[in-house]
């Protein structure tokens, strides 16, 4: 089959555009590879690199501009493209529109045939003169507006690509510029070159360094970012110094220490203990560390320093169960070695080389997790009881003093669900002077209340309006006391507690469940025959049970601290004295037969952490616990109880936030098999503590413990003014008062003593007289 002419021109010009496209891509893409190379070796370079160079800005410079092109070839085969698919313009069909219509309507109207004119191709002879009028016309502009647009789109979308890509750039090296730097603990470097330092650490005294005795550094490594004891180092030794020199530091748990008797008395030693700070009077540390030494921590002897936290000893643990090493350090490799210090996990060996034998110590490690704020079983501060009176007026002289102590008790007969109960005694004073024939009439009391932060007091009042204050004792008022007499008055109030308390039903005998976050002020006002009233402050605060103490026969004890209540959740793991019991765990015996049939479980089912089935509801499902038995499927034997204390049924598992999990020991109990020994081989734990999931942070909220509201003192009373008396202005001028001064213009200052005396002197002669004329009349003769 013979192609035409024309459809050989047609597939010849698609060739051509289709090559000069395809090699426009070919470039872009080396382009678009030679960018992202120069990208590449950009981020290898270091900051210090990357300042001091100076062609980078002209690589990337070079690297836009080539981009640039290539996206101008582009669009310029786009634009060559799309002029040689004119085709498309007049082969599709184009959607008609109500403009349409109406032109084809028109031209049938007046005798036009628009498919005529559009398919009859013998009346359309096209020559150059219509190629040059088109060209001229409004299919050039169409072009040329086409082309515009379509560049206009191009250089956007790679304008923007481009702006997108150097910001993108710009951002990267800005974070790389901002970047941790990180330095190296031995050098004291960043990480740049090779680290150079010192074995030993510089001796100021000898004004070197013991290891090469020369400035320079005499060994090269690669750079550590945390400390380490795997080679010595100069920067590490002052870091231990300041833990192993000072009592502070650390809490010894167990320690062991032989020393040689030859010359040179060398000494082997080890030690493992709690990490408290870092430093001499530093910040205690937050996360529980354990610290492990081995050896004398010296530069030219062999040694180990490491500390510990609970995740660590986690993946210890892992780590331990499979591959059974046991080993931390041994300072000296050689089994054969006559003096040498170990650590293994739970045994601490030394021996020195006059030793025949050496010394072990057995230490565990407690791996006890517990989430709970610690709290204390003491009272927040001691109880206030400098309070003074208070009157209405200074004419009323009442002076009143607590009598008991504590000067309030709560609780001490009857315990409420709704109030709490304090009961106090206060003894009141009438001040007024002896023989002054004052007394005071005490008609009348009242009670309020308020908590520490409070700003005004509550009265004591029933839900009916009546108060709730008792009077014990059968005192009843009017009480009447006379001058320099006191009287005693003992009372009990009823604070009521908050709906939340309330619904708690708590009972609490000799503690108040509604002080347990704050003390409480207790206000006794007297009101005498007159209206007169005396006001005197007494405070309560909150002391909390005792919380149970751990003995040392106890194996083990767990708890965790509950702050909303303030008590402490805890189970102990006793010792027993009966042949076939093992322990008591919260008072519940574990007998032999309970850990054979363990054993049993463990062989069969092959999980090795087995549930004792022995755990109880506290507190009406406000917490619980739970046991399990660790079992040695090599030795088939329990080696350690697993016990987990948690909150109960009444807190919803999303809201649970405190616990606590540990392990104790199992006694050797049963048969034991004299002389034989196996690999150990640990148990596999699915329970853990924390969950997976997590437990809810606990908030604790700190409440006011001490204001300034009651902090009243009386004021004192003024001092009498000094006034010159007659007798020594009449000494001063014989011939009478100086100056002309009257003798009614001279006041007499008489003393207190007398005004009283004279007073008294006045109501025993009124009596006398009134006496005297009863005698008198008695004795008139009767007429």
């Amino acid at each position: 089959m013979v192609k035409e002419e024309g459809d050989e021109k047609k597939e010849g010009r698609e060739s051509f555009s289709m090559k000069a496209i395809r090699q426009v891509v070919e470039r872009m893409n080396e382009a678009v590879q030679a960018a992202a190379a120069l990208i590449t070796a950009y981020r290898k370079q270091s900051p210090i690199a990357r300042r001091l160079s100076i062609s980078n800005r002209d690589k990337f410079t070079k690297c836009a501009e080539s981009l640039n092109t290539c996206c101008s070839d582009l669009l310029m085969s786009l634009q060559i493209r799309q002029s040689q698919q004119l085709n498309v313009l007049t082969e599709r069909a184009v959607p008609l529109d109500e403009e349409d219509w109406a032109a084809k309507t028109f031209v049938e109207e007046h005798g036009g045939d628009f498919e005529a004119v559009q398919y009859d191709r013998e009346d359309m002879v096209m020559d150059d003169s219509v190629m040059d009028q088109l060209e001229d016309g409004a299919v050039a502009e169409s072009v040329e507006l086409f082309s515009t647009r379509l560049e206009k789109i191009v250089k956007d979308n790679v304008s923007t690509a481009i702006v997108d890509g150097l910001k993108e750039l710009a951002t990267q090296l800005v974070t790389v510029e901002h970047e941790q730097v990180l330095v190296c603990v031995q050098c004291e470097s960043n990480f740049t070159a090779p680290a150079s330092y010192h074995r030993a650490s510089y001796n100021s005294w000898s004004k070197n360094y013991p290891c090469c005795d020369t400035a320079h550094p005499c060994q090269y490594s690669f750079h550590r970012e945390k400390h380490h004891c795997d080679y010595p180092y100069g920067t590490f030794f002052p870091r231990a110094q300041n833990i192993n020199n000072y009592v502070d530091t650390t809490d010894e748990w167990a320690a062991v220490k032989d020393t040689s008797l030859d010359e040179e008395e060398n000494v082997e030693k080890a030690s493992v203990g709690q990490l408290l700070r870092w430093v001499s009077r530093g910040a205690r540390l937050q996360e529980p560390t354990i610290l492990i030494t081995v050896g004398s921590v010296w530069w030219n002897t062999p040694y180990y320093f490491n500390t510990f936290t609970l995740s660590d000893l986690q993946n210890i643990s892992k780590s331990v169960r499979h591959s059974r090493r046991t080993l931390i350090f041994r300072t000296s490799p050689d089994e054969t070695a006559e003096s040498y210090a170990s650590a293994e996990w739970l045994l601490l060996t030394a021996k020195a080389s006059t030793s025949t034998t050496p010394f072990v110590r057995v230490c565990p490690i407690d791996l006890t997790v517990r989430v709970c704020p610690e709290l204390s079983d003491a009272p927040v501060r001691p109880v206030k009881k400098d309070f003074k009176t208070r009157t209405s007026t200074p004419a009323f002289k009442v002076i009143m003093r607590h009598v008991d102590e504590p000067p309030l008790a709560a609780n001490p007969n009857v315990g409420g669900v709704k109030f709490d109960y304090f009961r106090g005694a206060v003894s009141v004073f009438n001040n007024n002077a002896p023989g002054s024939n004052l007394p005071i009439t005490i008609a009348a009391a009242k009670a309020s209340y308020r908590f520490i932060g409070e700003k005004e007091y509550k009265d004591v009042v029933k839900p009916t309006g009546e108060s709730n204050l008792e009077i014990l004792d059968g005192l009843q008022f009017p009480l009447t006391i006379d001058p320099r007499q006191s009287a005693n008055v003992k009372f009990e109030v009823a604070v009521p507690r908050t709906e939340e308390d309330a619904k708690r039903d708590v009972r609490w005998w000799n503690r108040a469940l509604c002080a347990r976050r704050r003390p409480i002020r207790v206000k006794l006002t007297l009101e005498d025959i007159e209206g007169e009233e005396a006001s005197l402050v007494l405070e309560y605060v909150f002391k909390p049970f005792p919380f149970p103490q751990v003995k040392e026969e106890d194996l083990a004890a767990f708890w965790f601290d509950e702050p909303e209540m303030i008590t402490r959740r805890m189970v102990k793991v006793e010792k027993t004295d009966r042949d076939d019991e093992v322990v008591r765990i919260d008072g519940t015996e574990v007998k032999v037969k309970t850990l054979e049939r363990a054993v049993y479980r463990a062989l069969k089912t092959g999980k090795t952490e087995v549930d004792l089935e022995i755990g109880k509801e506290k507190e009406y499902g406000e917490w619980e616990w739970k046991a399990w038995a660790l079992v040695d499927i090599s030795c088939r034997r329990v080696y350690a109880f697993k016990v987990l204390l948690q909150e109960g049924k009444l807190v919803a598992e999303d809201s649970r936030s405190l616990g606590c999990l540990g392990y104790a020991l199992c006694p050797d109990y049963g048969q034991i098999i004299e002389g034989k020994t196996r690999p150990v081989s640990y148990a596999t734990e699915s329970v853990r503590f924390p969950p997976s999931e997590g437990l809810k942070p606990y908030v604790q909220h700190m409440y006011p413990q001490h204001d300034t509201v009651d902090d009243w003192k009386p004021p004192l009373p003024p001092k009498p003014s000094r006034t010159l008396s007659t007798s020594n202005l009449m000494s001063a001028s014989p011939g009478g008062l100086p100056n002309g001064i009257p003798h009614s213009a001279i006041p007499l200052q008489v003393p207190e003593d007398l005004s009283s005396r004279l007073a008294s002197l006045d109501t025993n002669l009124g009596r006398i007289a009134d006496a005297l004329e009863q005698l008198v009349g008695v004795l008139k003769p009767k007429p």
